[in-house]
């Protein structure tokens, strides 16, 4: 990622729509697979950024963090002190069997060795625990924001619980998100390549706040609708595992 996108996402992912919606969609997917318990559990927060995560996970135990840029991990450390690293997802910094959920949002699509990156989150599960697993979908939408980011691949959902699974993991349930805006979102991409508007922005930037409430309106639906059924296309994708 381009070192000034920490910046951008530090200041927005509190209040910036796509943010806010997709914690609405993340918090609907864990309370339905993660298990009440009688102890906090341990959470990992792999690749966590600059914490826009921190607060939700905090609300299932103690969260531990890290991410790979240090700048991320800078501004991690103004949220909550004293448990972030800086590491690589494919080098997990922990012992096997740390933690009873382990969370990687956007992270595997910025890397080249996702598959060894699976196998760490699954080895640092412990059994029983949960992988929830959030990346971009469908790599023909590659375009500005994936460059900004640094996107290496986009996936389809079968794809991302095939190799959930062969890292040894069992994929318990899978879905995409920003389905509602998905149209909006491949005609906007498609004249970005074509006319080089946007070519050099991602699109993580503040929008007009009508604007952005009535986005956030569109994932807070789409959170309601995944409650009951699966959603068949998006921008995202998620899968959520189980570790035997």
């Amino acid at each position: 990622m381009e070192p000034a996108e920490y910046d951008y996402m530090f200041q927005l992912e509190d209040s910036l729509w796509w943010y806010v919606g997709q914690r609405r969609i993340t918090e609907v997917l864990l309370r339905r697979n993660v298990p009440p318990s009688s102890r906090p559990l341990q959470v990992l927060d792999a690749g966590c950024g600059t914490g826009g995560a921190l607060k939700q996970l905090e609300g299932f135990g103690q969260v531990t963090a890290f991410d790979f840029a240090p700048k991320a991990a800078e501004l991690y450390l103004t949220r909550q002190k004293g448990r972030i690293s800086v590491a690589s997802t494919d080098a997990i910094p922990f012992a096997d069997a740390s933690f009873d959920l382990v969370t990687s949002f956007d992270v595997l699509s910025q890397i080249d060795t996702a598959d060894t990156a699976l196998h760490e989150l699954a080895r640092v599960l412990r059994p029983g625990g949960i992988l929830f697993v959030r990346v971009p979908a469908f790599q023909a939408l590659h375009g500005p924001h994936d460059v900004t980011l640094h996107t290496k691949h986009r996936f389809s959902a079968p794809e991302l619980a095939a190799r959930i699974n062969k890292a040894g993991l069992r994929t318990v349930e899978t879905t995409y998100a920003n389905t509602l805006l998905f149209p909006v979102a491949v005609a906007r991409r498609l004249l970005a390549k074509l006319t080089g508007i946007g070519k050099d922005e991602s699109d993580v930037r503040a929008v007009p706040a009508p604007l952005n409430a009535a986005l956030g309106a569109v994932l807070a639906v789409e959170a309601m609708a995944i409650r009951r059924f699966r959603l068949p296309f998006g921008l995202s994708v998620i899968a959520l595992a189980r570790k035997p």
